[in-house]
């Protein structure tokens, strides 16, 4: 009565409810959602009746319930662990547990409860309190978070829990960025019926508009990988495929019948398997409650509960491996932390669009944002009238009867199409119909005949409109503004159109070398990226040292792709001499092109696409690099002398030239190419830099943006070898460490540190490390930093050199930042195809020549080039180098330890042993390496005052007295002994500790081995894992 009283006097419409003991709770005209266990902690929501609420979600131990105001307004009320003693469960619980039920929020979130702890000092009256929160305040700053009382009263001290003459306001609201400046009022309230004060926020929600759209329907892989659903499938396809008689041609039955029967098919099992999960959750949420209800009387049931749990879970687990793709920076097992997190909001924030500037102001309103959207870039699509384009013929031409332009359109194999899936990417989004590779190899022994047939069809010039259209999806430029023009457009096209053109560029490769010069080294299979950046650091070095004065230019050209005259384009490949049947299928495939836009998850009417090569289209690299030819030869013929240079990769033009008659006149090039073409040279973000020695020259032109440093292709050119090196790795160093601190609190083990340290943190260096040579200063600090992600927290380390070296010597294939960058810049060096004229005759080949200081990379490569072995240059690779430098490496220290142990036995049985996980391998590889911190090692290094056992407080704490001896484990050592016996009790009697410690095991058949292995493995890592208290 008090609470009803209470809602009524203040008017509330959502009210958030923690440490709620049952159900009963009755209030006219709202809706309750309970969530309550057996602890009576739980948590409800008591919502208006008139308000819609959808996707109500709820945590097993009843600390979290999350609900959908009206499909945008997120509510979500939390009551975490409270008392210092429960601080790590406090942290779990922010860092793991509430990501996961924040995992798919909006713009507009309210999160409120009893948080049980602080984020500042001001929110407590015990001075020397240390209840604060790490966790909450990163998941806050994550989610974009404002403290609601902060927000209207900034410090003012309030607090809503008294208790022993101590106060702290535990009791908070935060809400979105979007919805602060919409918080009419905020106070906290006394009541009679709770011992904590009610905080009650007054926000005005601002207009909806309407809300986000859901996308576009895709193709769930683990449809067709369930066999009944492969067989029935396979049923309605040959009954699909019977129907093509009545169809003009296999395109058209593929476009107008087939793929909508097959769409409707793969919902119709997409719906069942939604059905079937709801079904069974509701069974198993009334089996837990009756199962609650029955523990009030019967202690026992506690079993029957965590089994119900249980199976919740892995219910949950297997529908969740079924609705979400896989995302490579995740690993098996990995439990929902603040970084998922992060990296979902950051996915989502590059493709939505909250607002935009229209005509000057800032436009809110859904619908307005996405007619802008489209008109924008209908209008951008189409053609434009371009001047006759005779100056601008290709000089290289193919000459008559080449066998691979002649055979450019034939019949696809069954082979090629398939091996034209295969070579795709993996896991990228699909285009209008949903369908994206994993359905055709999942289905391609059962469609193989047919989607041949369709290729071939469409190879013949028959396309169809349904069969080239286009989804364009905007994502956000770096640092862009809040113009439509910030957005770059990229064309999701459906899969079964992007295999033929797949074909088609594989079949261009052969024709590329003999239609574009060497200077362009994209598309161009004889030719590499390194070739570009390489040349330019060498040919600064030649300048330099000859001392000679020069610019070096990058130009731009405006949204290059997109612009692109299908006129022109046509007419080039003409005068190339390339089949005119390709230009034919070109030419049909342009006429039905048409693209929907998807704004904010919904798609916008259809625009026709007169001009452009789609980015997204398998072949739009090879069509673009044959447009830009003829522009790139005259600039090619109008560089006078022998030190200037032109590079072109794609769209990225660049030169290094030393006559300022000679670049106007090439800035004239850009210009008249732009009126037969459609491109057109920004001269705003066309820069260059001088570089070289000696006199200074008139170079500068009033049109050129002279900077002291430039980025091409990713590399940051000055005209220092020492700039360029500190800017470069810099730039490296700032991004591998973001990379780490990102993902620090991922709960992963040393293994999948390891594996993500090799992937997604060192690979950020490899690219750099091919141009520019790594120096001690900055190898140090990538080593620091590698070292601490991989160790926080651990007593105990594994050397940096051990890790590097192979499994089976011990290691885990850490890559070594050292031995990696020296063999990827000596590999580009000794494998690109570039003029290297100048630092082999000058330096290389010369015995007593005196190389500059500054010329660290030319001393590094004479050094070593000279000391590699003759027979590893002979069948010369990168990988090679970086193994024979890793060679070179002292073994592991605890093989130096123990000499006279098969060491080749023990790590192939735990580092290649393919029955335990990644969790328990890491700690068994701790265990061999004697780095499981324990009170004699920390005593032996000084780090402890004695070396007695923590828990027994009687003997000295060695691994084994901590796993086998110690009386919190003497017993369950005793059964996983009992365990290993059972495997071969002949020869396994009574061994002690060590002997699986260091397995060894060369007595043993493989399969004794495995299972050998698997048993201390999974002992030694619920030990590790598990308190001693908790461990009956």
């Amino acid at each position: 009565n008090s609470l009803k009283t209470f809602v009524k006097l203040v008017e509330l419409d959502v009210i958030l409810f923690q440490e709620v003991e049952n159900e009963n709770l009755e209030l006219y005209g709202f809706d309750i959602v309970y969530n309550i266990d057996h602890e009576k902690r739980g948590t409800a929501i008591a919502v208006k009746s008139h308000i819609t609420c959808s996707e109500v979600e709820k945590s097993l131990d009843s600390r979290v319930i999350k609900l959908r105001l009206n499909n945008d307004v997120i509510i979500c009320n939390v009551y975490a662990p409270s008392g210092s003693a429960n601080r790590s469960s406090r942290e779990h619980f922010f860092n793991e547990t509430l990501p996961y039920y924040l995992r798919n929020s909006s713009d507009l979130i309210i999160l409120g409860g009893d948080f049980n702890c602080i984020e500042k000092s001001k929110d407590s009256s015990n001075e020397n309190t240390s209840n604060f929160s790490p966790m909450l305040k990163r998941l806050r700053q994550a989610l974009c978070l404002n403290d609601a009382w902060e927000v209207l009263f900034g410090n003012k001290q309030e607090y809503s829990f008294i208790r022993g003459g101590f106060g702290s306001r535990i009791d908070r609201i935060y809400v979105s960025n979007s919805l602060s400046k919409n918080i009419v009022d905020a106070k906290y309230q006394v009541s009679s019926f709770t011992d904590h004060k009610a905080f009650i926020v007054k926000i005005q929600l601002p207009y909806l508009g309407r809300g986000f759209g859901k996308g576009v329907w895709n193709y769930k892989p683990l449809i067709l990988e369930d066999e009944r659903n492969r067989v029935e499938f396979q049923q309605k396809w040959q009954y699909w495929a019977s129907q093509r008689r009545y169809y003009r041609n296999w395109l058209v039955w593929w476009t107008e019948y087939a793929k909508p029967k097959v769409i409707s098919f793969l919902k119709w099992k997409s719906s069942t398997i939604y059905k079937d999960f709801h079904s069974n959750m509701e069974f198993w949420y009334f089996a837990l409650r009756r199962a609650y209800d029955d523990y009030l009387f019967d202690t026992q049931k506690i079993a029957e509960i965590n089994r119900i749990k249980g199976k919740m879970l892995k219910l949950q687990r297997d529908f969740s491996a079924f609705l979400s793709r896989n995302n490579e920076i995740y690993f098996s097992g990995e439990p929902m932390s603040i970084f998922q997190l992060d990296e979902k909001f950051k996915k989502r924030n590059k493709t939505q669009i909250k607002t935009i500037e229209v005509g000057g102001r800032q436009e809110y309103r859904a619908e307005v944002i996405q007619e802008h959207i489209v008109d924008h870039f209908e209008s951008f699509f189409k053609s434009s009238p371009i001047e006759d384009g005779r100056d601008f013929r290709p000089e290289k031409v193919l000459a008559p009867g080449n066998i691979h332009n002649e055979n450019l359109m034939n019949a696809a194999t069954e082979d090629e199409v398939y091996h034209a899936i295969k070579n795709s990417a993996s896991k990228k989004a699909p285009g209008l119909d949903g369908l994206p590779k994993e359905f055709f190899m999942n289905s391609w022994g059962i469609i193989k005949t047919e989607i041949t047939e369709i290729v071939n069809c469409a190879i013949d010039g028959n396309m169809e409109k349904k069969f080239c259209d286009g989804m364009i999806v905007l994502v956000r430029k770096k640092n862009a503004n809040n113009k439509i023009e910030g957005y770059r457009p990229l064309t999701l096209l459906n899969f079964d159109y992007k295999i033929v053109t797949r074909i088609m560029k594989e079949r261009l490769n052969k024709l590329m070398p003999d239609l574009i010069s060497s200077n362009q080294k994209c598309a161009n299979p004889r030719r590499n990226i390194f070739e570009v950046t390489c040349s330019i650091r060498d040919r600064i070095t030649e300048l330099q040292y000859k001392k000679k004065r020069a610019l070096l230019v990058s130009f731009d050209m405006e949204k290059a792709f997109d612009r692109v005259e299908p006129r022109f384009l046509f007419d080039t490949l003409q005068a190339m001499n390339v089949n005119k049947k390709f230009i034919d299928f070109m030419k049909a495939a342009r006429d039905v092109s048409y693209s929907k836009i998807l704004v904010n998850g919904r798609l916008s009417r259809e625009i026709k696409v007169d001009r452009s090569v789609r980015q997204g289209d398998p072949i739009s690299m090879h069509l673009f690099v044959l447009y830009l030819e003829p522009l790139l030869q005259k600039i090619i013929a109008s560089c006078s002398d022998e030190l200037d240079l032109v590079n072109a990769y794609a769209d990225d033009v660049s030169l290094v030239i030393n006559n300022l008659n000679d670049l106007e006149i090439i800035k004239q090039l850009f210009i008249d190419y732009g009126k037969v073409s459609g491109a057109q040279l920004n001269l705003n973000k066309t820069k260059a830099i001088e570089i070289g020695f000696g006199p200074s020259i008139s170079l500068i032109s009033d049109w050129l943006n002279i900077t002291s440093s430039i980025k091409i292709l990713g590399i940051q050119y000055s005209n220092s070898i020492r700039q360029m090196t500190d800017e470069n790795w810099k730039n490296v160093i700032q991004n591998v460490a973001v990379v780490l601190q990102i993902n620090q609190p991922r709960k992963l083990n040393l293994i999948q540190k390891q594996i993500f340290v090799n992937t997604f943190a060192l690979s950020r260096a490899w690219y750099v490390a091919s141009v520019i040579k790594l120096n001690n200063k900055y190898c140090a600090k990538l080593k620091s930093m590698i070292g601490i992600f991989l160790w926080q927290n651990h007593g105990m380390r594994i050397s940096f050199n051990q890790l590097t070296l192979p499994r089976k010597s011990g290691g885990l294939g850490l890559h070594d930042p050292e031995s990696k960058c020296w063999s990827l810049i000596i590999n580009t060096f000794v494998t690109c195809e570039y003029d290297k004229s100048f630092i082999v005759n000058q330096f290389l080949n010369q015995q007593s020549v005196t190389i500059p200081a500054s010329f660290d990379f030319v001393r590094f490569l004479k050094s070593e080039l000279h000391s590699i072995p003759q027979q590893l240059m002979d069948r010369f690779s990168c990988k090679l180098l970086y193994d024979h430098y890793v060679s070179n490496k002292q073994p592991a220290e605890i093989s130096l330890k123990y000499p006279n142990k098969s060491w080749n036995f023990i790590w192939r049985n735990i580092s290649m042993s393919k029955v335990i996980n990644s969790e328990e391998k890491s700690i068994y590889y701790l265990m061999a390496n004697e780095k499981i911190p324990n009170m004699d090692s920390f005593f032996r290094h000084g780090r402890s005052s004695n070396n007695l056992c923590r828990h027994c407080n009687v003997m000295i704490e060695t691994l084994s007295h901590l796993f086998s001896e110690c009386c919190s484990v003497n017993l369950m050592w005793a059964i996983c002994l009992e365990n290993l016996k059972k495997i071969n009790p002949r020869k396994i009697n009574s061994q002690s500790f060590d002997k699986f410690q260091f397995p060894e095991l060369k007595e043993f058949s493989q399969a004794e081995r495995e299972k050998i292995v698997l048993v201390f493995s999974k002992y030694i890592q619920y030990v590790y894992s598990t308190a001693p208290p908790n461990r009956s």
